[in-house]
């Protein structure tokens, strides 16, 4: 009882953040099965109707009774919780809640004096690979989110037929029904690599800051940074030099929650892991020269 009390203590925040999605997300996807059952229902009227007007005359509405045989799949069920008006201002703001869960503990350690005892322990590098892994503590946080989310939609929808979403117009769907399960495996390793990446950004960040609200802001305006030289600059005026435009949409790595126009899951994936190894990269090197990042770190005391 008292190892769950300290849990809990130590890890409120992440808790907290993780309670009130589990809600906010089961109060949308509900209003979605809501909508979902009602839109089948005024389908079932409609079919009825057209049997019976079909039997007497042809109008436009009732040509093709087939569209009425289908529901939409769970992917376009996704599609529709996704593009709330919550997720629109919540995904924004994911690098910058997740660098601030993950850095807090990291930020206030490298502040006060605790790395020194700590360097009398063990080695720099193995400190340095214990604050990386403290700082991975939460990556699972956001997939986990998106794993119940799939859970909704899957139990709102019950199938993978994607006949409906492709009459729509999202023909990428039938692709990945037809993958649904790798699908789902790829989507999730996307969603954790792009965590990763922000959170190796704030770890670079971190030791040059002596407040953990500096450190998110910096992080947070560095990453979206990034995004926008690559999507005005690189990749209209570098990258579209060199390859296609339906490879060119694998080049925006900012977002991996959308689902639509994602047509192959090898470049899906690989979009989101080529910056995560970049990053992380960059990240060994910064914490490589030991005097120099022992400096750093005295800077930021408190």
């Amino acid at each position: 009882m008292k190892k769950i009390k300290k849990y809990i203590q130590n890890n409120k925040i992440a808790i907290t953040m993780l309670i009130i999605l589990f809600v906010v997300i089961t109060i949308i996807c509900y209003g979605e099965k809501i909508r979902y059952i009602y839109t089948n229902e005024i389908k079932s009227v409609s079919y009825a109707f057209c049997e019976i007007i079909n039997k007497y005359e042809e109008i436009n509405v009732c040509k093709d009774l087939s569209n009425f045989n289908y529901t939409y799949d769970t992917f376009s069920i996704m599609n529709n919780v996704l593009s709330t008006k919550f997720f629109n201002y919540f995904l924004m703001t994911i690098p910058m809640l997740m660098i601030y869960i993950s850095l807090k503990e990291v930020q206030k350690e490298i502040n006060s004096q605790t790395y020194k005892y700590e360097l009398n322990r063990m080695s720099y590098q193995k400190y340095i690979g214990k604050i990386i892994k403290k700082a991975y503590k939460y990556i699972f946080l956001i997939p986990i989110i998106f794993i119940y989310i799939i859970i909704w939609s899957y139990s709102i929808s019950g199938h993978f037929d994607s006949t409906l979403a492709v009459q729509s117009g999202f023909e990428n769907y039938k692709y990945l029904c037809d993958n649904n399960i790798i699908f789902i495996i790829t989507y999730i390793i996307s969603i954790t690599f792009c965590i990763a990446y922000c959170i190796n950004i704030g770890l670079i960040i971190m030791k040059k800051s002596n407040n953990i609200i500096i450190t998110v802001i910096s992080s947070t305006i560095i990453y979206y940074f990034i995004h926008i030289v690559n999507e005005f600059i690189l990749i209209p005026y570098v990258w579209g030099k060199f390859v296609s435009e339906k490879i060119l949409f694998y080049f925006d790595f900012l977002d991996p929650y959308s689902i639509n126009g994602i047509d192959s899951l090898l470049l899906n994936i690989l979009k989101f892991l080529i910056p995560y190894f970049i990053s992380l990269v960059i990240l060994v090197l910064s914490y490589k020269n030991k005097e120099k990042n022992i400096i750093e770190f005295e800077k930021t005391e408190k």
